[in-house]
């Protein structure tokens, strides 16, 4: 909204008011007919302000579920981020092997065999990891 709609809604309201001011003091003489004019609102009154009060409490009500909404994302959001940290620390440990794997197989069959029943392990973790 801009300021000239702004404007020109204040500049309504306030006419209504001073126009509601004239017709009232124009149609009713008496102080004490106005006053018994007036109180034929005041049950009016209580009901708008019970319906403003119904209103915060519903907004209050918006927010928690809002913030309880949020929070349950991010704790799903912090075990993504550790899965995904854990997938990479094991996929790094997987490819040192395997570099480490083709050094050894130049050197020594035997230990080459054994660190590829290693590499055969982390990778068979790995899927059961991703799989629970």
């Amino acid at each position: 909204m801009n300021i000239k709609n702004i404007l020109i809604s204040i500049l309504f309201a306030v006419s209504l008011f001073v126009g509601y001011y004239f017709v009232l003091t124009w149609t009713i003489k008496s102080i004490s007919e106005r006053g018994q004019f007036g109180d034929m609102f005041g049950a009016i009154n209580a009901f708008f302000t019970a319906l403003a009060f119904l209103g915060l409490i519903y907004t209050i009500l918006q927010q928690n579920d809002l913030i309880k909404k949020s929070s349950e994302q991010l704790e799903l959001n912090k075990k993504e981020f550790e899965t995904q940290y854990k997938i990479q620390a094991i996929t790094t440990l997987i490819n040192l092997y395997q570099s480490k794997l083709s050094q050894i197989r130049t050197i020594d069959h035997l230990q080459a065999n054994e660190l590829q029943d290693k590499i055969n392990n982390l990778v068979n973790e790995l899927e059961n990891f991703l799989l629970n």
